[in-house]
C-alpha cells in the first residue's frame, strides 16, 4: 500500500523571547501576549494549544512530563505501578490536594474525569489517546485502578496532557453547557478568574497550592497574584508591547525580530529543549495528482527546507527531515528527506509527466498541479488580506495547520 510522504519545514525548538522569569516583588500580575483565543476551556472538548496553555495553569494531571517530552514525574499521583502484562495501572494519589473552592481531591474525581473523557457522549477528539479501556475504578480515596483491554505504552505520556486534566464533577453538573465557558474548578496553581472571549483571560493565584511537580523550582503557591492572557491579533502591536513593557511574556513575536529583541536588556530569550509544534505539508495518496508514489517522492525532493527556514522563519527554525523529531524515544534516523531537484525531475519523467514549453509538466493533456487545503481558518485569514506566509504562521500558532 502506498504511503503518503510528508514535506516538512518545521519550527523545531524555535526561540521565544520573554520577560525575566522572576518578576520584581512589587509586581502582582504577569501579562502574556498571544494572537489567538480558544473557543472554550473544557479539557475534554478543547484540545487546541490556546486552551491547553491555560488549562495547565488551572488544572493538574496524574503525572507530569518534563520539557524533553519523555521524562515523566509525579503530580497528583505521587507514585504508580504497572502490572507485568501492561494491562493494569495503579495510581497512588496525594492526600493533600484541594480544588480552588477548597474541596479535597479524591480518587472519585480522577475516575469521573477520565471516564468523562472517553465517554462516547463527550465526543472528545482525544478519547483514543487513553487506549482501549476496560474499566477505571477507585479502590479507596487515594487509589485509582486503570485497567486496559490491551497494552498501551503511551498511556502515561497522554495522561500528562491537558485533556488529562482532573476536574470537579459537581462543578461540571452545576455549570452544564457553560462548563469551561463561565468557569472550571481545578486543582492547578491558578484559578478561573474572568474570560472575555477574543480579549483576555485572567487566572488568579490558588493560595493553597503546594503540590507543584518536580519540574517546577517553586512547588507553590505562585509568585504572582494573577496572570493575564491577552489576545493581541496584530504582530506589530505585540512587538511594541514587549518593547515598552506592556507585555511580560510572548512566544508569538515575528521571527525577524528575535535577534533584535534578544539584545534588549529588559528581555530574556528562553528556548525549549524540544519543539512543541512543526509545520508540514501532507500529500494524500488517494488524490489524482498525488496517487503516484513517484510524484510524491519528487515533490518531497523538490523542497529546499534550508532555504525555507532562512527565508520564512528568518533562521529561527530547524529544517525537519524526518516525520518525527530526532529527540523522540527510539528514533533511528534510518530515513531522512533530502533536497535533490535533479532526482525529482527524473522521477517525474519516469512517471510520465513531461515538461512543456511553458515550464509546467503535463501528462495526457493535463497539467500537474496539487491543491493546498487550508481549511476554514486559513481561508478566513486569506480573505482578511493576510499574505500566504502570514496565513501559515497563524495556522501554526493555532495548532491547526492541516
Amino acid at each position: 500500500m502506498a504511503r503518503a510522504y510528508l514535506i516538512a519545514a518545521a519550527l523545531l525548538a524555535g526561540a521565544v523571547p520573554a520577560a525575566a522569569a522572576n518578576l520584581p516583588a512589587k509586581e502582582r500580575t504577569a501579562t502574556i501576549l498571544v494572537r489567538n483565543d480558544s473557543v472554550g476551556f473544557d479539557p475534554h472538548k478543547s484540545t487546541g494549544r490556546g486552551a491547553a496553555e491555560i488549562l495547565f495553569m488551572m488544572a493538574d494531571t496524574l503525572v507530569s512530563v518534563e520539557d524533553d517530552q519523555k521524562t515523566l514525574r509525579p503530580l497528583l499521583a505521587k507514585s504508580w505501578s504497572v502490572s507485568d502484562d501492561g494491562l493494569t495501572y495503579t495510581f497512588n494519589l496525594r492526600d493533600d490536594v484541594k480544588f480552588c473552592d477548597g474541596k479535597p481531591l479524591t480518587a472519585g474525581d480522577v475516575v469521573y474525569s477520565l471516564k468523562r473523557l472517553i465517554a462516547p457522549e463527550t465526543r472528545s477528539p482525544a478519547a483514543w489517546r487513553l487506549g482501549k479501556v476496560a474499566d477505571i475504578t477507585a479502590k479507596d480515596d487515594t487509589t485509582v485502578i486503570y485497567m486496559l483491554k490491551e497494552p498501551h505504552n503511551e498511556l502515561l505520556l497522554h495522561l500528562a496532557q491537558s485533556f488529562g486534566s482532573i476536574i470537579d464533577r459537581a462543578n461540571v453538573g452545576k455549570l452544564g453547557a457553560d462548563f469551561g465557558v463561565k468557569g472550571l474548578n481545578g486543582t492547578g496553581p491558578f484559578c478561573w478568574g474572568e474570560w472575555r472571549p477574543r480579549d483576555q483571560f485572567v487566572v488568579t493565584r490558588h493560595d493553597a497550592y503546594k503540590w507543584g511537580p518536580a519540574i517546577y523550582d517553586n512547588k507553590g503557591p505562585a509568585k504572582v497574584e494573577a496572570i493575564v492572557w491577552r489576545v493581541v491579533p496584530e504582530e506589530s502591536a505585540i512587538l511594541a508591547a514587549m518593547q515598552t513593557g506592556a507585555g511580560d511574556i510572548s512566544y508569538v513575536l515575528p521571527e525577524w525580530s528575535i535577534d533584535q529583541l534578544s539584545k534588549l536588556p529588559m528581555l530574556t530569550k528562553a528556548e525549549p529543549r524540544i519543539s512543541n509544534y512543526s509545520a508540514y505539508l501532507g500529500l494524500r495518496p488517494n488524490r489524482k495528482m498525488t496517487s503516484d508514489l513517484r510524484v510524491r517522492q519528487a515533490m518531497n525532493l523538490a523542497v529546499d527546507r534550508e532555504a525555507l527556514a532562512k527565508s520564512m522563519w528568518f533562521g529561527q527554525a530547524r529544517p525537519a527531515k524526518t516525520l518525527v523529531s530526532p529527540g523522540t524515544i527510539d528514533y533511528s534516523g534510518a530515513t531522512e528527506a533530502s533536497y535533490d531537484p535533479a532526482k525529482a525531475k527524473a522521477l517525474l519523467d519516469e512517471a510520465g509527466w513531461k515538461l512543456g514549453n511553458d515550464g509546467f509538466r503535463y501528462k495526457d493533456g493535463e497539467r500537474l498541479r496539487s491543491d493546498i487545503r487550508l481549511g476554514p481558518k486559513g481561508l478566513d485569514f486569506l480573505s482578511a488580506g493576510l499574505s500566504a506566509e502570514e496565513t501559515v504562521r497563524r495556522l501554526i500558532d493555532e495548532s491547526e495547520f492541516p
